[in-house]
């Protein structure tokens, strides 16, 4: 059931964030689906697909960014916060309109040889880029499309590679299991009526709660707070 809630969460999320239910439902499956195939687990990727809808990426180019991302994290060693560092970074350089030189940089720190990349893609030397990124000449979408095209040509299949590992089987069998423990848990939670149970119990526990605090602030000893506080029946 905690799976399941918690999986609701995101769910609430995304279709908060892409306005539309199903929307939020089908981008979630396809995340479950990617850190079930992936070294990467479910909160990592929920949270690096947040990071890229929160810069701008639309929903279409979530899955496909994310597998040069892990592609990439993968292939420097990386967990799932290599991967949010180098969705934060490249969600920085995005946002930004044109390079600049401290959003490159965290792509560096990150085992990232960008500068090498887009002089490359140039023509030009990596002097000569970054003296082009300090005077705003280089556009921001422009340095993506290179960036990402050249880490998906140093890494491309990592993930693939770590998953036929020993902790890549591993994590690819943990994940499987808690999806299908969400989903195990979301069909109990709708037969059941787990919900409005727990509410119940939550509306009980909270009105003993205020009724302690109550009693307390009036200046009442311990015994007649618990008399007032629980149901006469449930006092032995």
């Amino acid at each position: 059931i905690k799976a399941a809630s918690q999986m609701r969460n995101y769910e609430i999320a995304f279709s908060t964030m892409l306005k539309s239910a199903d929307k939020g439902k089908t981008i979630l499956q396809d995340l479950q689906r990617f850190a079930a195939e992936t070294p990467f687990d479910v909160p990592g990727v929920v949270q690096s697909a947040q990071q890229l809808m929160a810069f701008g990426f639309a929903a279409d180019e979530i899955i496909p960014t994310l597998r040069i991302l892990g592609d990439t994290a993968a292939g420097l060693g990386k967990s799932s916060a290599g991967v949010q560092q180098i969705a934060y970074a490249l969600g920085q350089i995005r946002t930004s309109g044109t390079l600049k030189t401290q959003d490159v940089n965290q792509l560096t720190n990150a085992g990232i040889n960008a500068w090498e990349a887009l002089a490359q893609a140039s023509g030009k030397s990596i002097r000569e880029i970054k003296e082009a990124t300090e005077k705003g000449m280089i556009d921001s979408a422009k340095a993506i499309e290179v960036i990402t095209a050249s880490m998906a040509d140093d890494f491309g299949g990592m993930m693939e590679a770590r998953s036929q590992e020993v902790e890549g089987y591993w994590n690819n069998i943990v994940e499987s299991i808690g999806n299908a423990q969400a989903t195990i848990g979301s069909f109990v939670t709708e037969s059941s009526d787990v919900k409005n149970a727990l509410k119940v119990v939550s509306d009980e526990v909270s009105d003993i709660s205020n009724a302690l605090m109550e009693a307390k602030n009036a200046g009442k000893g311990f015994g007649e707070a618990i008399k007032e506080a629980f149901p006469q029946e449930v006092i032995v």
